[in-house]
């Protein structure tokens, strides 16, 4: 809501496309349970190996500063799941 207070959000923009995030959460969904852990696999990798490329550009421009601050918010968030899991 701090966001919208400070008028940041582009309310006409997010009307615009929450239908096909909906449209799309939802079949991925349906989709990933129709398929099984092998092909899903398959999946993953070849996204993986098709956009890797992408992220590595992404990185070489984003200074480093910006790229340790979200490695930081990375690492917080998986040491998070971690403990959370073992509470």
């Amino acid at each position: 809501m701090t966001h919208h207070r400070h008028g940041a959000v582009r309310w006409d923009i997010v009307k615009g496309i929450t239908i096909g995030i909906l449209i799309g959460t939802f079949s991925g969904t349906w989709l990933a349970a129709q398929l099984s852990t092998r092909a899903l696999k398959i999946f993953f990798a070849l996204f993986s190996f098709f956009t890797a490329p992408f992220g590595a550009r992404l990185a070489h421009k984003t200074p480093v500063v910006t790229l340790k601050r979200i490695y930081a918010v990375f690492l917080i968030i998986v040491a998070t799941r971690i403990l959370w899991g073992a509470l």
